[in-house]
């Protein structure tokens, strides 16, 4: 039997077209794959922060700026350097007692603010300046 010529072609059209394969769809993709992540493993250091904190005059109790400045160290820390160490340095003053009331009263703030006692390293020492007597330093530094 002879095909007619214009058959032919058509079959040979047809033949090609339907060996195509299904396209996968996305139910036919494994669900296991495995998906690499790159980590950055850099370290960034912790900015130091430094803040001179002053009193009330005669007084062991800390001005409101002075309490905002040391819990400023404390947010820093926990944003930046959990790792950090938090600086206590009271310079004295020719009152002993209040030097060490001043100290105490800062460190009841770190402390009070969820500072542990390990994290914290406190000293009371002569003012490199006059005009720095009674103040304390606080700083965060990085360890």
């Amino acid at each position: 039997m002879k095909l007619p010529l214009i058959l032919i072609p058509a079959s040979l059209f047809l033949a090609a077209c339907g060996n195509e394969t299904a396209l996968p769809r996305e139910d036919d993709t494994p669900k296991d794959t495995v998906q690499v992540v790159e980590v950055d493993e850099t370290v960034i250091p912790c900015r130091v922060k430094q803040n001179s904190i002053g009193f009330h005059t005669d007084s062991s109790e800390l001005s409101s700026l002075g309490h905002d400045l040391v819990l400023e160290v404390i947010e820093d820390r926990a944003t930046d350097c959990p790792e950090g160490r938090v600086h206590i340095i009271t310079y004295r003053t020719d009152d002993a007692d209040l030097t060490a009331a001043r100290q105490a009263a800062i460190l009841d703030v770190v402390t009070g603010a969820g500072i542990l006692p390990q994290d914290i390293e406190a000293s009371i020492t002569d003012a490199p300046d006059p005009e720095e007597a009674g103040r304390t330093i606080v700083s965060l530094d990085a360890e």
